[in-house]
């Protein structure tokens, strides 16, 4: 089981944030961890009329302390912080807080509205130093808690092997199916080019090295394996939604400066499309995986 001992569940107390709640709940229930809400108020503003208990806040007592809180201390405890820049303000509150997970609600956006970098969930996705999970709100103003299936984005870098560790526990942890995917990214040519006729022996070769990655991984989880081409973001989300996927685990390699301007991020790009709450670790960032749990069999990394 992933070592999450704190969660942290951000909320400015609109529909859109308290959505992600019963996936902050449902995680902090199945890993008995504390679960931490957190409001940021506006320094540059006046003053806001904070509640007390938070939203939510009573029910995921009945549920995390049914029996009264521990003798150690709440396992549910509500913040106020403040300052001039939310996500700034998220991030240095999980940083001295030191949690293991922040939750944090997004829009689903279409069209135009896509490309809107400038959410407080997008900021603490971009910059933060340890895994996030995005939660979009559906179009019928719901979310989907991650049960069932989970899809992991595989692209065959250094880091896939610790992406799998963590997929394989939340899988287990969760009673759910994992589905490997690699999207082979087609490069855009005017119509008069030929086609690209090295296409069939890369699909072959990467579905080889993931059939490789899930005999690798415990026989106790089910797993598939899917080869998609077209756009890496674009591929996953429409993917997810097309089979129905409850939960997208990937890990974010953390581009900066030029390399995020010219190449974007495959990582950001699927948390504003996905149908599903996004799971994202960071490549150098804080990891979940207990002492006692090994890294994925290595030699299958040896043999690709």
């Amino acid at each position: 089981m992933l070592d999450i001992r704190r969660i942290l569940f951000t909320t400015d107390f609109s529909e859109l944030a308290q959505a992600a709640l019963p996936t902050a709940l449902n995680l902090a229930d199945r890993h008995g961890s504390e679960l931490h809400f957190l409001h940021v108020v506006d320094s540059s503003g006046e003053i806001e009329a904070v509640p007390t208990p938070f939203p939510g806040e009573v029910e995921a007592r009945g549920v995390l302390e049914p029996g009264g809180a521990p003798v150690d201390g709440s396992l549910v405890k509500h913040h106020v912080t403040s300052g001039r820049a939310a996500g700034l303000a998220v991030l240095e509150f999980a940083r001295d807080l030191d949690v293991d997970l922040i939750v944090i609600g997004s829009h689903g956006r279409r069209g135009f509205q896509l490309w809107n970098v400038g959410s407080v969930a997008e900021e603490v996705l971009r910059f933060a130093r340890r895994p996030v999970l995005i939660v979009r709100r559906g179009e019928d103003g719901t979310e989907k808690a991650p049960t069932g299936r989970i899809l992991v984005p595989i692209d065959f870098s250094d880091a896939t092997h610790g992406l799998l560790s963590h997929a394989t526990e939340l899988a287990r942890s969760l009673g759910a199916s994992l589905e490997l995917v690699h999207i082979i990214e087609m490069p855009v040519y005017p119509d008069f080019y030929v086609a690209n006729l090295a296409l069939p022996e890369n699909r072959r070769a990467a579905l080889d090295r993931l059939k490789r990655l899930a005999e690798a991984l415990d026989s106790d989880i089910d797993v598939d394996v899917m080869i998609r081409h077209g756009r890496i973001a674009q591929e996953i989300a429409e993917y997810a939604e097309e089979n129905g996927h409850d939960l997208i685990m990937m890990s974010s390699h953390g581009l900066t400066g030029v390399r995020r301007v010219l190449l974007g991020s495959a990582t950001e790009g699927v948390a504003r499309r996905a149908p599903c709450p996004v799971f994202v670790l960071k490549e150098t960032g804080k990891e979940l995986l207990p002492e006692t749990v090994a890294v994925v069999d290595s030699s299958a990394a040896a043999k690709e």
